[in-house]
């Protein structure tokens, strides 16, 4: 179970850091109380003490940039957010005796170090690595143009102090200490310095946010894993995403006892879950647990998407966030009769293109070469003039591999041209028939998706299956699930304007089919 102060602490500790980052900010700017400075005058130098404002608004800057990573649980970015703010108390107390600050400031590090057993995000260490070096070539680099900067500064006077000399002043700069007057009254003087610091600014950022990056799984699946992970499909697999789960655009994260795994794909400091975890139930529990804990340890957020409502218990024990997505059309072969008025139309389709010489054609597998070529030639025209390319993750795509492996139902005439297809995959433990692929021709009668799916539907009750799984549809049956009123508004919204959503819809409910919710975790 997720506690309280690990679900809601860091986004807390977010907003306190940015405000410590704007409340230096704001402090540095203030003139400093008179009685207080008059103080610190009799026992530190002028030039400490007004370094210390420039550096207390330096501290405030980087502390806003590091906010975001204190959200992505990031460890690391705990230590800097640790380290910046004892030395803001310590700025804040030389630049003018601000107390008031440092009282702020010492009761938010009281809240990180309650909250730092929440801080489990590792970094990744290629880019660790990679933001070191960056830090020491903007080092070099600002110390190269700071140190001739100066000394072309200094040559038109006939002035040339040694090398020492233009290196403190470029250190000076750098870490926004007091520099001599000559700089502050030269024009020319004034806009190098701008530019020597803005080049630093620059530099610290870019290395901040590499250092704040999540872990890039930069890894391939092992032979050994995807062997483990076809054996519990084959064994416990009751999805129609379950044959996707194994193609080798997803990572695999495999339980402890290699008896569940999950299927996943990282976008950024998201790590997108195809389906539910798969595997016998009473390990489901354990390997989400697994997985969450495994996202937090590398600044991930965990996403499982087109969840069953069978498993949705699993993801409320950890308090996860649940919306409604869309259904599946599932088509009961059992109870399917295409007699009475409402199915009249489809079955003048299947006259219609039985009289003009259509026909289906199941292929099996393993597809021979001539039969892979021609749905290829089919999917290739298809994708042109869809203008679009190939989906992935929730979809297979066009493979001469994998279409091999599958049954192959086709759309010919006698003289033995393809004008459509679909291609059935593997359902493991489910009882129904489940088509990937739907492509046609350009030159294809319209209606003609429908004489290949009524041929289906009848095949498969033939055989004795089920049901036919026509896929989701996404964002259909809005309003029915139990969800908040905006996601519900926002899905209604998507689904009545964007892409083709209610026509697809439209398509699949003309089958009579039975809808099955799914959901976005």
């Amino acid at each position: 179970m997720v506690k309280i102060h690990e679900r809601f602490g860091p986004p807390l500790l977010t907003i306190l850091v940015f405000l410590v980052g704007i409340l230096n900010l704001v402090s540095a700017v203030q003139p400093s109380l008179p009685d207080r400075f008059h103080q610190l005058k009799e026992i530190l130098p002028l030039v400490l003490i007004h370094s210390s404002r420039h550096i207390v608004a330096l501290l405030g800057f980087l502390l806003i940039l590091i906010a975001g990573g204190i959200r992505r649980r990031k460890k690391v970015a705990w230590w800097f957010s640790f380290a910046l703010m004892l030395a803001s108390i310590l700025f804040n107390m030389l630049k003018g005796l601000d107390y008031e600050e440092a009282i702020i400031i010492s009761a938010v590090i009281g809240i990180m170090l309650f909250l730092y057993p929440s801080f489990t995000a590792r970094s990744d260490m290629p880019i660790i690595k990679k933001a070191l070096r960056m830090l020491a070539a903007v080092v070099l680099i600002n110390i190269a143009y700071g140190v001739m900067g100066f000394y072309l500064l200094h040559k038109p006077l006939g002035i040339y102090p040694s090398f020492y000399v233009y290196l403190t002043d470029t250190f000076r700069e750098m870490f926004s200490l007091s520099i001599p007057n000559f700089y502050i009254t030269n024009h020319h003087a004034r806009w190098f310095i701008n530019s020597l610091w803005l080049m630093w600014e620059t530099g610290l950022l870019l290395v901040v946010i590499m250092f704040l990056r999540p872990v890039v799984y930069r890894y391939t699946t092992r032979i050994s894993d995807l062997e483990k992970a076809k054996t519990i499909a084959k064994n416990h697999g009751r999805s129609s995403l379950i044959y996707f789960t194994l193609w080798e655009d997803k990572m695999l994260f495999i339980n402890r006892e290699s008896t569940c795994y999950i299927a996943y794909r990282q976008v950024g400091d998201i790590a997108v879950v195809l389906g539910d975890p798969v595997g016998p139930k009473e390990g489901l529990n354990g390997i989400i647990e697994e997985f969450i804990k495994y996202c937090d340890g590398n600044g991930w957020y965990p996403t499982f998407y087109q969840v069953l409502p069978d498993n949705l218990d699993l993801y409320e024990k950890f308090k996860l966030n649940k919306l409604f997505i869309g259904s599946e059309a599932v088509v009961e072969l059992d109870s399917f009769d295409m007699s009475g008025k409402r199915w009249k139309q489809l079955r003048n389709t299947l006259s219609r293109f039985d009289r003009q010489g259509f026909k289906v054609v199941w292929h099996q597998p393993p597809l021979d070469a001539d039969t892979v070529q021609k749905a290829k030639v089919i999917s290739q025209e298809w994708l042109y003039y869809q203008g679009g390319d190939e989906k992935a993750f929730s979809l297979g795509w066009f493979s001469d591999e994998k279409i091999k492996e599958n049954h192959l139902l086709t759309v010919e005439k006698e003289n033995g041209k393809v004008y459509a297809f679909a291609n059935f995959v593997p359902m493991y433990h489910l009882s129904q028939g489940s088509p990937d692929m739907m492509r046609f021709s350009r030159d294809t009668p319209n209606g003609i998706m429908d004489f290949l799916f009524l041929n289906a539907i009848l095949y498969f009750k033939e055989k004795g299956l089920q049901g036919l799984n026509l896929g989701l549809a996404p964002l259909s049956q809005a309003g029915k699930e139990e969800t908040s009123f905006f996601a519900d508004k926002a899905v209604r919204y998507l689904y009545e304007n964007f892409y083709n959503f209610k026509g697809l819809y439209e398509f699949k409910a003309k089958y009579s089919p039975r809808w099955e919710p799914r959901f976005l975790i």
